[in-house]
């Protein structure tokens, strides 16, 4: 039962590292559907690597220590090591969220222009039969 115990405190761990990455990716996207994404996959691998760990050593049977265990790695890595990437995360994707939005303003800028630039011929053409014609 140590074993078990142990091996669900490392899933904490674990889990806790892959939540971390999936909050870099939320801070940097921001978006509702970004963030119901990551939510969605995070249960997902949570409910699967517990489930796989549960028939690994209690041969399925689920037992509430070991999921007590798993949250309690799970808060050891959010409580120490989570507080200081919390706010790294938060700065970094702020920034690089920055450089996208002003990426894609410059994007929408050029496609402006550049719909000017092809419909100008058009326009000049279409203007010449007009008063060819009139």
């Amino acid at each position: 039962m140590v074993k078990a115990l142990w091996a669900f405190f490392l899933l904490g761990l674990a889990l806790f590292f892959f939540y971390d990455v999936l909050r870099f990716w939320r801070s940097v996207w921001g978006s509702g559907r970004a963030t119901f994404l990551a939510d969605v996959l995070w249960w997902l691998v949570a409910a699967f690597s517990c489930y796989t760990l549960f028939l690994a050593y209690t041969d399925g049977v689920i037992r509430a220590l070991c999921l007590l265990v798993c949250g309690g790695g799970f808060a050891c890595g959010y409580f120490t090591l989570g507080t200081l990437t919390g706010h790294l995360w938060a700065r970094l994707g702020k920034r690089l969220a920055g450089k996208r939005n002003h990426r894609r303003k410059k994007r929408k800028i050029l496609q402006e222009k550049a719909k000017k630039l092809l419909q100008s011929p058009y326009n000049i053409l279409y203007n010449k039969i007009i008063y060819f014609y009139t």
